[in-house]
């Protein structure tokens, strides 16, 4: 099995380590990066984790961070109220072409009610992906100098990720698995086998992709399935029926054909053959807000 990393309210675990470089700090979302693993505390302080040594390089000053990536050597962070930073070379700079992107000016959540926030990124072969919640997904070809809209901003987005193919996926809140095979230009969506079309995750396999399900936010029946490429079937070896409303964007992770998924309660469960099979690996973890495999 291949390193997997959690973000917990109590530190940074790595499954089959030992120590934590990040002792009791409230970890809130990780990425893999080229040297190290990039974490962001109390969603507010970036520190790059490497040989368990902590490298801490910036503060967000304004804004309340949601979620990072790693793109051509640059940290790219989302925030709260629709905020996108980059840091690189020592600086940590709000990118203002993204405050200028198309539509922005109807993004909120729930749609009237609260300022809109930027809830998942993805990015690899010269594209950035940046999920706004509820904005659709905004799209970067020239690593943030300028950004274009791909998906219907209604279609209620919960988390964007990319397959090694260069397939784009997203988590949708009424359409079920969103699928672009043009960089966000068409899209398909797919809801066949799914119990309910409300999506909270998006996690790319070699040969599959998996979702977590469930009838809408709130709700305690969410489960996980793995989409063939023709439809979705239930992942019951090794899994609870359902997660009790535990899991949103983050808390389900895959690579290869390695995956894992953060249920209730402070479980971790895993798989090593591309979803078809899980056993759990941990338990009484600390609540887990996001996975990443180092």
């Amino acid at each position: 099995m291949i390193a997997i990393a959690l973000a917990t309210q109590r530190g940074l675990r790595v499954l089959g380590s030992h120590g934590d470089p990040l002792s009791d700090a409230d970890v809130t979302a990780l990425a893999p990066g080229r040297n190290g693993l990039w974490a962001l505390i109390e969603r507010r302080e970036i520190v790059r984790v490497a040989r368990a040594e902590v490298e801490r390089v910036a503060v967000l000053e304004d804004a309340n961070g949601m979620c990072l990536v790693d793109y051509a050597g640059s940290l790219f962070v989302g925030t709260e109220r629709a905020g996108l930073f980059k840091y690189d070379a020592g600086t940590l700079a709000r990118i203002e072409a993204f405050d200028r992107a198309p539509g922005r000016a109807g993004w909120s959540q729930p749609p009237g009610r609260r300022p809109a926030t930027t809830w998942t990124l993805a990015a690899a072969a010269g594209q950035l992906y940046v999920n706004v919640h509820v904005g659709g997904i905004l799209r970067s070809r020239d690593a943030g100098s300028s950004f274009e809209a791909t998906i219907d901003a209604d279609v209620d987005v919960h988390e964007v990720a990319l397959s090694d193919d260069g397939r784009v996926w997203a988590a949708t809140g009424k359409q079920g698995l969103a699928e672009s095979r043009d960089c966000g230009g068409e899209w398909s969506f797919h809801t066949a086998g799914l119990h309910a079309a409300y999506l909270t995750c998006v996690a790319p396999l070699d040969d599959a992709v998996l979702v977590a399900a469930s009838s809408g936010f709130g709700s305690d029946d969410d489960a996980v399935y793995r989409f063939d490429g023709r439809k979705f079937a239930r992942c019951v070896h090794g899994l609870p029926p359902t997660f009790g409303g535990a899991l949103h964007a983050g808390k389900l992770r895959a690579r290869g054909r390695h995956a894992a998924v953060a249920g209730p309660e402070g479980t971790l469960f895993v798989s090593e053959d591309a979803g078809r099979s899980w056993r759990q690996a941990a338990e009484d973890l600390p609540n887990v807000r996001a996975i990443a495999f180092a």
